[in-house]
């Protein structure tokens, strides 16, 4: 990304961890049993140890790995495939290859350019899952029959051994033993790779142009799994309407928009990209890999055997722990995201855009006496409102001031 990830909204990014990022599903209240996951925990230690920086796959890994950490499980491999696309060779060379024999739960994709995203598409198939069409493997027959070719190879030998003279046959039988040795090397490199595809179930998008003064916006595409398990629908989700959540668009719409482009539908029906295609622009895209999504779909619910679905997955109104209604009853400090405070190192509330922030997070530092003044504004606000900074009493001693940590 081209911001600290601290930049997208937190609401966003905690949708993000609870439906676009692949839990891994035997992380259940059954296993974890007083170890419950405090995912916006999760959340708020990870942007504090590197929000600041512009990597959210770092932010995502981190998130993972903390998961474990909290529900005392030894880390194992869950994880996925993180690459930066910038032109059409990118998409083509995707590392697909398993990890110690496990195949990525998911690839991730952070898009560069314009052309990048013209060429995004809602399913990204590896090697092994496109190897019946391939040449290496299979040939067509007159009907248009794929036959293996390694059958072909061994039925030509065969042939060559009953019908053909040894001298005859010398030199074409080794081009044919030699052909079956690249075979089985090309079947033994294919085994690296995971025989699926993979599905597009999520977007995080940013606002193409910024007024000047004003703070990025940002919204979520995300694929519906708590309507059904298959995933038809999707949702726009902006830091503003979470609690309603009525932002729902067909699969083929989201794609339009992703993309930027018009869609032609099998049907000849042409889509064109909403208004929130033509102002936002994809950052980060999320795929997950067909197994995971299938596994997760067709298992029981999580009551009856510990397994979590996609819809486990969704976080609706009723579920948000109350300190995300509103920042400043969390008082935590909007630089550093910390809520604690010590002697000298109070938080302070704004009273123009509602903030807290820390004594010694300010610039230049908040002093003492400025808690006897109301209204108060952050040094944000009083520059947007060409105010000057707060003056002390006449009588004020100023103290050294000492950093007490937050």
């Amino acid at each position: 990304m081209d911001v600290p990830v601290f930049c997208v909204p937190r609401i966003l990014l905690l949708r993000i961890l609870l439906q676009l990022f692949v839990i891994p599903p035997h992380l259940t209240e059954e296993r974890i049993g007083q170890k419950q996951v405090n995912f916006y925990g999760v959340l708020m230690d990870v942007l504090q140890e590197c929000g600041h920086l512009p990597d959210i796959n770092k932010f995502l890994y981190t998130c993972l790995h903390r998961t474990f950490l909290q529900a005392e499980e030894p880390i194992v491999n869950w994880g996925w495939h993180a690459a930066r696309v910038k032109d059409e060779s990118d998409w083509n060379d995707i590392d697909w290859k398993k990890q110690n024999d496990q195949e990525p739960a998911a690839l991730h994709f952070e898009i560069m350019t314009s052309s990048a995203r013209s060429l995004i598409d809602l399913e990204l198939a590896s090697p092994a899952f496109k190897v019946e069409n391939d040449p290496r493997f299979s040939i067509q027959d007159s009907q248009g029959k794929q036959i293996p070719l390694d059958s072909v190879l061994v039925g030509t030998l065969q042939y060559l051994q009953k019908n053909v003279s040894p001298e005859e046959r010398q030199g074409t039988e080794h081009l044919v033993e030699l052909r079956l040795e690249q075979f089985s090397r090309d079947r033994y490199e294919l085994q690296r790779f995971p025989a699926t595809h993979f599905v597009l179930i999520g977007a995080l998008m940013k606002q193409t142009t910024t007024i000047m003064g004003t703070s990025d916006k940002w919204c979520v595409y995300m694929r519906d799994f708590i309507e059904d398990n298959a995933g038809t629908n999707w949702r726009v989700l902006e830091e503003t309407s979470l609690e309603s959540d009525n932002q729902k668009i067909s699969t083929v719409q989201a794609w339009a928009d992703i993309r930027g482009a018009s869609i032609i539908t099998d049907n000849g029906r042409t889509v064109e990209p909403s208004v929130f295609g033509q102002t936002y622009r994809p950052v980060y895209l999320f795929y997950c890999n067909q197994k995971v999504l299938l596994s997760n779909a067709s298992g029981p619910p999580l009551k009856q055997d510990g397994v979590i679905t996609m819809a486990d997955y969704s976080f609706e109104e009723e579920q948000y722990p109350e300190p995300l209604e509103s920042d400043k009853e969390q008082d935590l400090c909007k630089t550093c995201f910390i809520a604690e405070h010590a002697p000298g190192n109070d938080i302070y509330f704004c009273d123009g855009c509602d903030g807290c922030v820390h004594q010694l997070c300010e610039d230049p530092p908040i002093e003492d006496f400025e808690n006897k003044i109301d209204p108060w504004y952050c040094r944000a606000c009083l520059k947007e409102r060409n105010l000057p900074l707060p003056r002390p009493p006449p009588d004020h001693i100023p103290q050294k001031r000492k950093f007490e940590g937050p």
